[in-house]
Parts: C-alpha cells; structure tokens; sequence
C-alpha cells in the first residue's frame, strides 16, 4: 500500500525521520500487529 505523511519541511531531517519511523509502526499495527514495547520505543 502507498500511504502519504504529513511531513512539513520546516522540520529537520531528524524530526522528519522519527515522525516517519512512528507512521511506519502504526502501518505495521493495521496490517499485522504489533508489539507494544515495540510501538513505545518509536515514541521515544
């Protein structure tokens, strides 16, 4: 599936990436699952 993020690019790269990684989790969580633990170490 192709999703679309709402980045802003006034964000640094950083920002950018962990906002990425934390959609990235929510899509494995729709899709398959996922583990809790794993979900709150990208909150972090």
């Amino acid at each position: 599936m192709n999703y679309s993020y709402p980045l802003n690019m006034d964000w640094s790269k950083e920002e950018i990436v962990t906002v990425i990684r934390y959609f990235e989790s929510i899509e494995k969580a729709y899709e398959s699952g996922i583990d809790v633990q794993e979900l709150k170490k990208t909150l972090s």
